[in-house]
């Protein structure tokens, strides 16, 4: 009598078991943004950026990739957040999409490009790769303001006191204000700069 009875739980549990398993993969296939938002919940960032990405590319649209650049940042996980927001700032629409109705303005393009930036500095090895990221800061940068890529990117390398890396933004900072003479945070920008560099020489 035991065994039947430990027989019938056994089968039982093994039932709920697979049941489970079909529920969460019948997820993961048709509603992976449901997952992910699971994850973001519980705080596991790292699993929400995954399975938010899954969502993107099914469907293609850029607010589920912006989604999963919003986790990435939130993972604080700088090689996910590199890979994920490189498909986002690196589209040439991109710019025009957050200055458009649907779009979230100036403000929000400078922040996905400076954490892009960010990442994408911590991430690289060697001298010649982080004046890479700068080069690229600099492109990424539509107008000087107080959170674009390339201002993000000079206060990442004075806490990493990366002198060489300052050098090469301290050339892009003067090209933008020979074209933008009267930007007065850039101006200041520049004379900060140029007086941090002038301190470490000494």
């Amino acid at each position: 009598m035991k065994k039947f009875v430990f027989k019938v739980i056994g089968i039982t549990l093994l039932g709920i078991f697979s049941i489970t398993c079909l529920a969460y993969a019948a997820l993961l296939i048709f509603v992976p943004q449901a997952i992910a938002s699971y994850y973001d919940k519980v705080g596991n960032y790292d699993r929400a950026t995954i399975y938010m990405y899954k969502r993107y590319q099914i469907s293609g649209d850029r607010n589920d990739l912006i989604r999963t650049c919003k986790y990435a940042v939130k993972s604080e996980n700088t090689e996910k957040e590199e890979k994920y927001l490189a498909l986002l700032v690196e589209d040439e629409g991109f710019y025009a999409y957050c200055l458009s109705d649907n779009g979230s303005g100036e403000g929000f393009y400078d922040f996905y490009c400076g954490k892009y930036a960010e990442a994408s500095y911590l991430n690289a090895g060697s001298d010649e790769a982080k004046i890479a990221v700068a080069a690229k800061a600099k492109t990424l940068t539509e107008k000087y303001t107080d959170s674009c890529a390339l201002r993000a990117l000079t206060f990442e390398c004075v806490r990493k006191a990366d002198v060489k890396t300052l050098e090469a933004i301290k050339g892009y900072l003067l090209e933008i204000y020979s074209a933008d003479g009267g930007n007065e945070l850039l101006g200041k920008d520049i004379s900060n700069l140029e007086a941090y560099l002038n301190a470490t020489e000494g």
